[in-house]
């Protein structure tokens, strides 16, 4: 059935007179229907008729609209005022039907109406997966140098479903866009959960994901046991209630600087986890300081769920110890173990390693400093390192770390699956004395796993220290026993850097001059599954000699050059970049353009023709 019936025709009779008097007729002339309702809320897609009709009929209207205009502006001139008024408010009431009319037709031909049904669902689920239903406090400038803090509410999932009709229903029927919430205690001004309520009811049965901070607190700021209703607030008790019945529920439960003894005041049921996967819990350091506030039965309310959750495999902390609820944690199921700013004097964080037998991925991130001192964590009572064996974890990030707790982690560990390891080590002071880094422990920890079969991917950021001599010998040991390295990414510094008149040499030049073989060579070739190389070398006097030799490696490692010589054991470079810069041209290379000379650039554009995308940056500025 057609959208669109006939227009109708208005019949000039006695009522179509706006006044007798001056016989002024009353518009339209014409009536087109508007579209239906139920047409507009569907997901309905116009065809090309349809659209072609309905922008026939807006021209037209859009002429009727003007006539409105005009005819509203000439009533006002001539008519008097008690026949006037009534007019002018028929004119306006027949002229906002036609708006309306034309705005329905404007929203039938959006284009977004011709996106399927699946693609727009999509675009929901992917804009609420990182805006969940915050409730909290932010701070907006007033002007410079001055903010004031406000309460705020963000809800894009319900902002959503207020579009239209048709978005509302397809909010609806997307039940992970309502399961995220999270919320920003203490001292909330409204009641809220209602909002709640709205959003746990539209997530029907979909894991919940549950955020709860407290972004105030700060050491000496935590309530007794006595005062946390008033340091909460009626408001943010009401909300907790809601979310902790609903924990039975929750898939992740992120708690930060906040203890759980605190907001579980707020309820006296049993709590239960019987969907937790994930676990993220920080600002530990805080919650020590009042570890005789709050009575146990509280505190052990909330970490014997933790222990019997049978579905947690990931957590997040920022340290492990000293921490009196580590006992709690299932460390034998978890696949995923993230620490920030852990405190490597406190032995628990070797015996808590040794527990996590089933580990997969484990990250550390260093933020402050303790010295070479960390290096007794590792160390039993008669010296000798132990030997953690992880024998399923593959993934290793150790981030803004000491090379003394590098070294010391890479010493004690056997990991016969690793198959990625990125290390970024903190950069020491200017003033320090240029080092060269110990390869020996990712040796020992490469030989005693027999984990060279499976690394794949290898980072090493240890911009402050230098690969030279027998520090590149046993590096290039390491990349020989690697055969299924894929991806490489190291940045140093050149040997000799900070010694006038020293040698001149290049980590660079070792490099591909390892990577390098000759045409006429059947013999192994080191790397032979390397597609990405990134290598970044602070470097004084970069030379052509280092660029032609990280040329020539390139050229017979392209896909074309392999296959014309028969090397299908061989994996083509995908992607080469290198970067010799001086520490002067390396501040702020991401607002300045370096490139190779041009006797360089037409090699160059040769490899990237067959396949390889070839990048070589050194301090001559473009």
């Amino acid at each position: 059935m057609s959208l669109f019936n006939d227009a109708v025709r208005d019949d000039p009779g006695p009522d179509n007179f706006l006044c007798t008097s001056y016989k002024t007729r009353i518009l339209p002339t014409i009536s087109f229907p508007s579209v239906p309702l139920a047409a507009l809320r569907s997901n309905y897609i116009p065809s090309n008729n349809d659209i072609t009709r309905t922008v026939s009929i807006l021209q037209e209207e859009e002429l009727e609209l003007q006539r409105y205009n005009e005819e509203i502006q000439r009533v006002r001139r001539t008519l008097e005022e008690e026949n006037g008024t009534r007019s002018l408010e028929r004119l306006d009431g027949e002229k906002e039907m036609l708006r309306k009319k034309m705005k329905e037709r404007r929203s039938w031909l959006a284009p977004i109406r011709r996106l399927p049904i699946e693609i727009l669902a999509s675009v929901f689920i992917e804009v609420s997966r990182d805006s969940p239903l915050w409730i909290g406090h932010v701070r907006y400038p007033v002007r410079p140098g001055i903010t004031v803090e406000r309460f705020a509410i963000q809800a894009v999932a319900l902002d959503l479903s207020h579009v239209s009709s048709h978005w509302r229903n397809l909010a609806i029927a997307q039940r992970s866009i309502w399961s995220r919430i999270k919320l920003d205690i203490p001292r909330i001004p409204k009641d809220i959960t209602p909002l709640i309520h709205l959003y746990l009811n539209n997530a029907s049965e979909h894991p919940l994901f549950l955020y709860i901070r407290d972004l105030r607190c700060e050491i000496g700021s935590m309530p007794t046991l006595q005062k946390v209703e008033k340091y909460l607030g009626v408001h943010s008790l009401a909300c907790l209630r809601v979310l902790i019945s609903e924990f039975s529920r929750c898939e992740v439960l992120s708690i930060y600087k906040i203890p759980p003894e605190v907001f579980l005041h707020a309820s006296d049921k049993e709590i239960s986890f019987p969907l937790l996967h994930k676990l993220v819990y920080y600002w530990n350091h805080i919650i020590l300081h009042y570890q005789g506030t709050f009575p146990t039965n509280a505190n052990n309310r909330f970490w014997n769920a933790i222990r019997d959750a049978p579905l947690l495999k990931q957590v997040l902390v920022d340290r492990l110890g000293p921490w009196r609820h580590a006992e709690y944690i299932p460390w034998r199921q978890l696949t995923l173990l993230s620490v920030d700013e852990q405190d490597l004097y406190d032995q628990n964080f070797h015996s808590v390693l040794a527990r996590c037998c089933s580990l997969k991925f484990f990250e550390l991130e260093q933020n402050d400093c303790f010295g070479d001192t960390s290096s007794s964590v590792f160390q039993s009572s008669n010296g000798i390192e132990p030997r953690v064996v992880l024998p399923y974890l593959r993934q290793v990030h150790l981030s803004n770390v000491t090379s003394t707790i590098t070294q010391c982690i890479l010493a004690s560990l056997t990991l016969p699956s690793l198959a990625l390891l990125k290390v970024q080590v903190n950069e020491p002071s200017v003033s320090s004395p240029l080092a060269i880094w110990d390869f020996q422990p990712l040796y020992s920890l490469v030989s005693r796993s027999s984990s060279s079969c499976s690394l794949t991917s290898l980072s090493l950021d240890i911009r402050a220290y230098t690969i030279d001599g027998d520090a590149f010998t046993l590096f290039s040991k390491i990349l020989m026993a690697s055969s299924a390295l894929e991806y490489l990414k190291v940045i140093t510094r050149t040997p000799q850097h900070n010694k006038p008149g020293g040698a001149s040499c290049s980590t660079v030049y070792s490099l591909f001059s390892l990577l390098s073989f000759s045409s006429n060579n059947t013999s192994g070739t080191v790397l032979p599954k390397l597609n990405d190389i990134q290598f970044h070398e602070h470097q004084a006097t970069p030379s052509m000699h280092i660029v032609e030799k990280v040329l020539d490696a390139v050229e017979v490692r392209t896909d074309v050059h392999l296959q014309a010589i028969g090397r299908a054991d061989v994996s083509g470079f995908r992607n080469v970049h290198v970067c010799m810069l001086t520490d002067h041209d390396c501040r702020g290379t991401e607002e300045r353009t370096f490139s190779c000379a041009p006797i360089f650039q037409e090699r160059i554009a040769t490899i990237e023709r067959d396949g390889t995308k070839c990048s070589i940056l050194y301090g001559t500025e473009v």
